[in-house]
């Protein structure tokens, strides 16, 4: 077996088994069953670090907040083109984004697009809202967010791409403490 437990793993190695249930990742040997027999005891074990899954969360919601500003960012783009060059690809892909688009109201229709596609900048906003903050913005990839989460505790920043699940998971902790701790606060100030 590869790891013993969640301080050996790395994070960026756990959540690809997470999204992806390859747990290929975790064999020295061609047993996949030892794979999966490892797989099965550590996420036991991350399991009970992180029983709202919150961590997955957080990521899961980082592709969300990447997917809706490419996508904005498309849409965006493809309209200012259209405004100035015809385009059947074009006009299909934001036919397949499923906005409307005629001949007879071709330009009104791309106004329509522009203003409809707005809501992705809700969307983003509020994905966004659930993520710590780093200088000063909400967090929008990992390194941020554990760098959002170092911030708030105290903790030593380490490299998002070395951390091990166990010290990403007690970093969280103590920022989620930080928190609570900082709404109790605020809460006594008010009353």
């Amino acid at each position: 077996m590869k790891y013993k437990n969640l301080n050996e793993v790395n994070l960026d190695d756990f959540l690809e088994i997470l999204n992806t249930g390859n747990v290929s990742i975790l064999r020295k040997s061609k047993n996949l069953n030892d794979a999966k027999e490892n797989w099965t005891r550590l996420k036991a074990e991350y399991d009970k670090l992180d029983p709202d899954n919150s961590i997955k969360e957080t990521f899961d919601r980082l592709v969300k907040i990447a997917t809706s500003k490419t996508m904005y960012n498309a849409i965006q783009l493809t309209i200012k083109t259209l405004r100035y060059d015809r385009d059947q690809d074009l006009e299909n892909q934001l036919r397949e984004f499923g906005f409307k688009l005629t001949e007879a109201d071709f330009i009104d229709d791309l106004d329509t697009i522009k203003n409809e596609s707005q809501i992705l900048l809700i969307i983003i906003h509020e994905l966004e809202a659930g993520l710590p903050m780093y200088l000063g913005k909400p967090a929008t990839t990992p390194e941020e967010v554990l760098k959002g989460y170092c911030s708030i505790t105290d903790c030593r920043y380490e490299s998002y791409r070395n951390i091990s699940v166990l010290k990403y998971c007690e970093i969280k902790r103590a920022y989620d403490n930080a928190l609570e701790s900082m709404k109790r606060i605020i809460d006594k100030l008010k009353n």
